[in-house]
This record gives C-alpha cells, structure tokens and sequence, in this order.
C-alpha cells in the first residue's frame, strides 16, 4: 500500500509479494496486529533516550578534552593559513 499523489494505491498480490511476506514476518502476514507491530520499532528511532554509564563518562570527561584539543588544532591550522599567506619564512636554519 502507498500513496500517489494523495490518494491510496494498493497494488496486485502477487507470487513475489507473497513469499516476501513469507521471509520478512514471523507471523502469517494476515495474522499481524498492525496497532501493536507500530510500538514495536527501534526505541531510539522514538525520542527514546539512552544514557548508560559510559555515556556519562564521555559527556564529563572526554568530551571537555576534545573540545579544548579541537579549538586549539583549529587555531594551529589557521595560524599554518595565515602565516602561508603573509609569505613569513623561517629564516634562521
């Protein structure tokens, strides 16, 4: 079943999409309660937050220290631009 252009479109059953069914589901297509099969998606993919112990970890600890080291390689690599654009030279080898 699909939608085109706002109106509902159910195709022919056909061999092909019989045995698709077969493989996808574990119960007999006709059998499904689809009002239950919707809660039963990825929890994540439904605003479900998960926050474990390592989550915390990183969110304390390592992700402050990633900033600081990402600013400052950003920094260096805008100092490494500008230096290449005024042309200064190490002249003291």
């Amino acid at each position: 079943m699909s939608y085109l252009y706002g109106k509902r479109f159910v195709g022919p059953i056909t061999s092909t999409i019989r045995s698709l069914r077969q493989e996808l589901y574990t119960v007999p297509y006709h059998e499904i309660d689809w009002n239950e099969a919707r809660n039963l998606c990825v929890k994540i993919g439904k605003n479900y937050t998960f926050f474990s112990p390592l989550s915390f970890l990183y969110l304390t600890f390592a992700l402050p220290y990633y900033n600081i080291f990402y600013s400052f390689f950003k920094l260096l690599l805008l100092h490494g631009k500008i230096i290449q654009i005024i042309g200064f030279k190490d002249t003291s080898k």
